[in-house]
């Protein structure tokens, strides 16, 4: 199932054009329980749209938003996903980062 997530990460941010994901993400897919997408770009109010509206159309549910900074969260099956565009400071990056929640995930998440 991580696999299926990634690729409509993928889909969704190659859509909105915003440009090939950071290195390093594989260090945080290792896990099943996770599955994230970084890019070191600015996003505009336009590509949220369409990055919510792909991953609309692969299945995935908004159950938030948030105006300042930019950031939606969003439900598919047991998996849940926020897709934020700014962080509080530094460089600017969209954030893509789905965890699996699940009894299994959970205990495997709080583990040391």
């Amino acid at each position: 199932m991580q696999e299926e997530v990634l690729q409509d990460l993928g889909s969704a941010t190659g859509s909105a054009g915003v440009g090939a994901a950071m290195a390093g993400d594989g260090v945080v897919n290792a896990s099943e329980c996770v599955a994230a997408r970084n890019h070191s770009a600015e996003t505009t109010g336009t590509q949220m749209t369409v990055i919510v509206d792909r991953l609309a159309a692969r299945g995935w549910r908004v159950t938030e938003r948030r105006a300042t900074p930019a950031a939606v969260a969003l439900s598919k099956g047991a998996w849940k996903l926020v897709v934020a565009s700014k962080p509080p400071s530094g460089t600017p990056v969209l954030s893509l980062i789905a965890i699996h929640d699940t009894p299994a995930c959970e205990e495997q998440l709080a583990a040391p």
